[in-house]
């Protein structure tokens, strides 16, 4: 989440990561190898075609410097069909797509922190532009609140390795707010909403910034996990912008 007025994308050209937090970079190097670095992530999906990398050879794909694919990637009409329809641009069909978990080893870990500190800028940023700080305030104005407070968590440990992942501890829920409908209770573990999930440092106030970003003047659904008496437990909740005033 950041100051901007878009959401970030999650996919640019080839590379592609399951969260608005994630930092991803992607190489193709020599023999047919694919270096992926991420950070936030769990996991990454690449596209390929012929013009990227040699198909009719095996590849390897490392992610934080573990190898996690050698092997052939087989062409699929399905996938150049998706993505024609996907992309919309005749000029660029991939053929292949490989999606793969992000390793939560240490060093794993530490590799995604070294690329973000590697590329994080020294200058500080500068503020926004009138125009971009009144388009901001307009969205917070049509969403004022999550209604939602909570404290950082530990994930449940039944859930896997965390990595960097964490959860929201729920301690209030305004009945009239945004998520009132979602049955959510003080002493829930917020998991994730729609698809996103948390991380150290990335909140519920990075949920708020990225939500605004997302929404539209249509209700659309996003599903809320939250882990309740030793499970996980599914919502689904309608959200929209408010009507301009």
């Amino acid at each position: 989440p950041h100051e901007g007025i878009m959401p970030i994308a999650k996919r640019i050209h080839w590379l592609e990561v399951d969260s608005r937090h994630a930092l991803a970079r992607a190489r193709i190097e020599s023999g047919n190898r694919i270096a992926v670095t991420t950070r936030r992530a769990r996991r990454v999906t690449l596209y390929l075609h012929d013009r990227l990398i040699d198909l009719d050879r095996p590849v390897e794909v490392l992610v934080n410097g573990v190898s996690m694919h050698s092997g052939r990637l087989n062409r699929a009409l399905t996938v150049a069909l998706e993505q024609r329809r996907f992309l919309r641009d005749p000029g660029r069909i991939y053929a292949a797509a490989i999606t793969i978990d992000v390793p939560q080893s240490d060093a794993a870990l530490e590799a995604g922190r070294s690329l973000e500190k590697s590329i994080r800028p020294h200058p500080i940023e500068a503020a926004l532009s009138y125009w971009e700080r009144y388009a901001v305030q307009t969205l917070e104005d049509r969403f004022p609140a999550l209604g939602l407070e909570g404290e950082p968590a530990a994930l449940p440990s039944a859930l896997g390795p965390p990595g960097e992942r964490i959860a929201i501890r729920l301690t209030t829920i305004d009945p009239k707010g945004s998520f009132g409908a979602a049955d959510l209770r003080p002493g829930d573990l917020l998991l994730a909403v729609g698809g996103e999930p948390f991380f150290e440092g990335y909140g519920l106030g990075a949920l708020y910034q990225w939500l605004i970003r997302d929404l539209e003047s249509v209700p659309h659904p996003y599903w809320i996990e939250v882990w309740r008496d030793g499970a996980v437990v599914e919502r689904k909740i309608e959200l929209a912008l408010r009507p301009f005033d």
